[in-house]
């Protein structure tokens, strides 16, 4: 979040972090699924996080380290900050973990300015006002560089719009890097190729909402060769109605993803809603 003139040199990832035993007796933190609790640990100690407990997080890097594809993680991440209480910006890519302080207490207010530079590399996310306020966790003889540091921080930085034109550039090289090892290759989900006609951003943030729900509702994992049928069937119906489909089918509490099927009067029939709710789980 710091100007051009104000950055340098990229400081050095720790090593080593602390996890707190303490983490598999927390009551949100057991409600996750074994996926979600893996992803959250990763959140804690991967080297994306910083000394703050707020920073920017990359989607694409934690699919490539855990192994998985982003669509995955983007679900997951939505299930864990509503179940551990934490924020996610998913517009700045920015992560904010309130109970930080309460597991990382700075050592002295040297310290704790040192690691209050880490804010230097935060994007300007409103959740950095969240940040500011938030002193439960905090000695009172920190409250009052936390205040002046980060609003002398907030005041320094670029205009509105040149630091909107940095993000977007930011998230274009991220998307570049994910696509890096095949450029021509089309855009895939869960290993599985997009195909053209369901292609567009609308669908694929839909499908990973609908991953992300399957993994909440601890529904069985689909397999490469499900998603390639589906897909197929989404191509018959329409990317419109199959971005439709899969709505009614997280707001419903359904399993799976049926077509959606037009009444007379408006736009659904009441037997195809009746042999819906009694597919519903």
């Amino acid at each position: 979040m710091a100007s051009k003139k104000m950055k340098t040199k990229a400081r050095t990832r720790p090593k080593y972090k602390l996890v707190y035993c303490c983490i598999w007796n927390d009551e949100n933190f057991k409600r996750l699924p074994p996926e979600c609790q893996r992803l959250a640990l990763y959140i804690l100690t991967s080297e994306q996080a910083n000394r703050v407990g707020i920073f920017k997080f990359s989607v694409g890097k934690a699919a490539e380290d855990l192994d998985t594809v982003s669509d995955t993680v983007s679900g997951m991440i939505k299930i864990i900050a509503d179940t551990m209480k934490w924020s996610w910006d998913s517009r700045f890519r920015v992560v904010f973990i309130p109970t930080w302080w309460k597991w990382n207490p700075p050592d002295n207010e040297s310290a704790f300015i040192g690691c209050l530079t880490d804010l230097f590399e935060v994007p300007e996310s409103p959740l950095i006002k969240e940040f500011a306020r938030n002193t439960k966790y905090l000695d009172k003889s920190f409250h009052s560089i936390l205040e002046n540091r980060v609003c002398h921080t907030v005041s320094d930085t670029v205009s509105p719009q040149e630091q909107e034109q940095e993000q977007y550039q930011e998230q274009e090289q991220e998307q570049e890097q994910e696509q890096e090892k095949g450029e021509s290759a089309s855009p895939s989900v869960s290993g599985v190729e997009i195909p053209q006609a369901l292609d567009r951003p609308d669908f694929i943030e839909v499908w990973g909402e609908y991953i992300g729900y399957r993994i909440k509702r601890k529904l069985g994992k689909l397999q490469p060769e499900s998603i390639t049928k589906q897909f197929k069937e989404f191509v018959k119906w329409g990317v419109d109605d199959a971005v439709t489909a899969i709505n009614d089918t997280i707001r419903n509490g359904w399993q799976g993803v049926f077509p959606p099927k037009k009444g007379p009067a408006n736009g659904r029939s009441k037997t195809s809603d009746g042999i819906r709710q009694g597919l519903a789980l």
